[in-house]
């Protein structure tokens, strides 16, 4: 145990390449619909029946996730917040995906603080929450997410 609690900054830092390598991959689908007598070609994958998807990785994920967020802050900023208030739990509900990469980098720049490691780990169960509904809420999906191995 001395080599990793010696070692944290190394451990977070790899954590960290792992977690950004995962970014890389999908972590959803933009679905078009294409009867299942025509192929899907390339980058669209066939998921489901008459369904095609357009892998999004986790970058475009985020991007699209901020700016939807800066987009309705905007708006509200504005006075044309009204109806939007499903799209914002939605929004911030997929933003709590990214909360270990802001921890990590946290934890990674403030050492050895207590309050630092406490933080960093509550990101990380925040984080675990909506994948765990995502799994149980839409059981009849899992081969659709077992395309995505992002989460």
């Amino acid at each position: 145990m001395p080599f990793i609690t010696g070692n944290k900054v190394l451990w977070r830092t790899f954590i960290l390449a792992v977690f950004i390598l995962s970014l890389l991959g999908p972590w959803a689908f933009d679905l078009i619909n294409v009867p299942a007598e025509y192929p899907c070609d390339k980058p669209f994958i066939r998921l489901e029946g008459d369904y095609c998807g357009y892998p999004i990785s986790g970058f475009q994920a985020f991007l699209m996730l901020t700016s939807g967020l800066f987009n309705i802050v905007a708006g509200w900023t504005q006075g044309e917040f009204l109806g939007r208030g499903r799209e914002l739990i939605t929004i911030l509900f997929g933003l709590i995906f990214f909360l270990p990469f802001f921890g990590a980098l946290l934890a990674i720049w403030k050492k050895d603080s207590r309050r630092w490691q406490i933080i960093y780990l509550i990101t990380w169960g925040l984080a675990c929450i909506p994948l765990l509904l995502y799994t149980l809420l839409l059981s009849q999906s899992r081969e659709r997410f077992l395309h995505v191995w992002g989460l």
